[in-house]
């Protein structure tokens, strides 16, 4: 499994991109302008992205880059969170699971969806 690790700040960037790809620089600033970064923080985040392998920029299609992500939504979601059960949970998603429901203040629709989850996962085996 290929392993990276996005920092929030890069997170804002890549939902960006999956929710419209091939964009230049200026577009991604401009999408982005309730964040109050700047645009050399901007495009600093985006080279990390890509230096990371999960942002292609291409420079095919006329004077400036346009940026796309390289993974998939989904599949970046799932790589994170593996990497953060294994990090600080040692891999148990059973402590996982115990911490978030004793220290969340879950509301008794999330119990009752998380019960579900969890019963569906049993029967699954």
């Amino acid at each position: 499994m290929e392993v990276y690790s996005i920092s929030e700040s890069e997170w804002k960037i890549m939902n960006v991109l999956w929710e419209q790809p091939d964009l230049e620089l200026s577009d991604i600033v401009e999408k982005l302008k309730d964040n109050e970064w700047s645009y050399s923080t901007i495009k600093t985040l985006l080279k990390r992205l890509v230096d990371k392998g999960v942002v292609i920029a291409d420079k095919t299609s006329g004077r400036n880059f346009k940026y796309k992500a390289s993974v998939e939504e989904h599949e970046c979601k799932i790589k994170e969170a593996k990497s953060f059960l294994a990090k600080v949970f040692d891999s148990s998603l059973s402590m996982f699971v115990l911490t978030l429901v004793k220290e969340s203040n879950l509301s008794k629709k999330d119990e009752d969806e998380l019960m579900k989850i969890i019963n569906k996962m049993e029967e699954g085996d």
